[in-house]
């Protein structure tokens, strides 16, 4: 079949060379000196010959015949790829045999494991950070309240808490998937937290302290509050041990939970204006009071003081009454930001009518007694 097919080549390419187009011209003829002689055919491979040339002078016998030779040579050329489709389902079988294997399937699925532990780790921690984030947002846009200052209190405290037990969960699951035992753990851990809690009990009391003013909301970041102990001033950051106070002349003052043995807590909403004045004896009580009325009621009616003030001057009456001038007591109910604004506004507006109504403030007076030694009569001797 092979030389059949390799004559029917040859041949073949001898007839496309003598029928083909015009341009192609014919080789010249060579000389008979350089003609090789012609190799000696057998008798059938001459009829074989004879029947080719015969089947390649037929147009539609030489059509078939180059069908079938160029199905033959695509199935030849097709050969590489099925060899390459049967290697690829060989390595397939053996990936699938392997993974059969007890001790591979059981490393996949602690890797698996390991991997979900992961994912669902970082998905709550997202999902917890988003809300924390949103929580924020709601308290920087309410900053002047008192929900606002609570949230910005207690969610950075909850985002570190979350943070710390997401991880420590994490990490143990993942342990105990890796074969780990991890109940000698748990139990060093329990041993490590009581002797640290017994050797720090100041801390533990600090924490305890911190959990209860958190809870029930005593101090929140923006208060000003009097603590003891000389610490006075605005709340600026709480943790879960500490609170850290900025006073009036600029001062950090960093204040363990458990130093607080009360909190005086100026920001809750109400701040009273107390207006205190002495007048000098002989001064018409009652137009001091009714000047004191509308001061005050003059200041509601502007636009910057009318948001802070919530009542009117509330005359508490007389307090005292001393040879050296009458006292005079009321308050105006402010919101807790305005009382000393306030306050300080009311008193410049009340020295300022008061001198204009000619009604005097009281002067301390002292009287200063002077006699002359000589000028006393000395009693008789014995």
């Amino acid at each position: 079949m092979a030389r059949v097919l390799a004559i029917a080549i040859a041949v073949l390419s001898l007839a496309f060379a003598l029928a083909g187009p015009a341009w192609s011209q014919p080789a010249a003829p060579p000389s008979p000196a350089a003609a090789p002689a012609p190799p000696a055919l057998s008798a059938g491979t001459v009829a074989e010959l004879q029947s080719l040339v015969a089947t390649l002078q037929d147009d539609k016998q030489r059509a078939t015949l180059i069908q079938q030779l160029q199905t033959l040579i695509a199935a030849q050329n097709a050969t590489p790829a099925k060899q390459k489709r049967q290697s690829v389902i060989r390595l397939a079988r053996e990936a699938l045999g392997w993974l059969e294997l007890q001790s591979v399937r059981h490393l996949l699925g602690t890797i698996a494991s390991i991997a979900l532990v992961i994912l669902i780790a970082l998905l709550v921690w997202a999902l917890v950070s988003a809300a924390i984030r949103r929580g924020l947002a709601r308290a920087d846009m309410a900053r002047h309240g008192v929900s606002g200052a609570r949230l910005r209190t207690l969610l950075p405290l909850a985002r570190t808490t979350v943070l710390i037990a997401i991880v420590t969960m994490a990490a143990f699951i993942v342990l105990s998937q890796l074969g780990v035992d991890i109940a000698p753990l748990l139990a060093g851990a329990g041993i490590v937290g009581i002797a640290v809690g017994f050797g720090s009990q100041q801390l533990v009391h600090d924490i305890i302290n911190g959990l209860f003013i958190l809870i029930e909301n005593t101090v929140t970041v923006g208060d000003w509050v009097d603590v003891g102990g000389g610490h006075v001033g605005r709340v600026e950051d709480m943790s879960i041990r500490s609170m850290t106070l900025r006073d009036g002349s600029g001062a950090l003052h960093t204040v363990p939970f458990s130093t607080v043995a009360a909190v005086v807590n100026t920001n809750r909403g109400i701040g009273n204006a107390a207006i205190a004045v002495t007048i000098a004896p002989g001064q018409d009580i009652d137009r001091a009071a009714s000047l004191l009325g509308e001061i005050a009621a003059a200041m509601r009616e502007d636009a910057a003081f009318k948001y802070q003030m919530l009542s009117d001057f509330q005359l508490w009456g007389v307090d005292k009454v001393e040879g050296t001038g009458v006292t005079i007591l009321g308050q105006i109910v402010c919101t807790d930001g305005g009382r000393w604004p306030v306050q300080r506004e009311f008193n410049r507006r009340m020295a300022q009518r008061f001198a204009a109504e000619g009604i005097a403030f009281a002067v301390p007076t002292q009287s200063l007694i002077l006699r002359d030694p000589e000028a006393v009569p000395r009693a008789p001797r014995g």
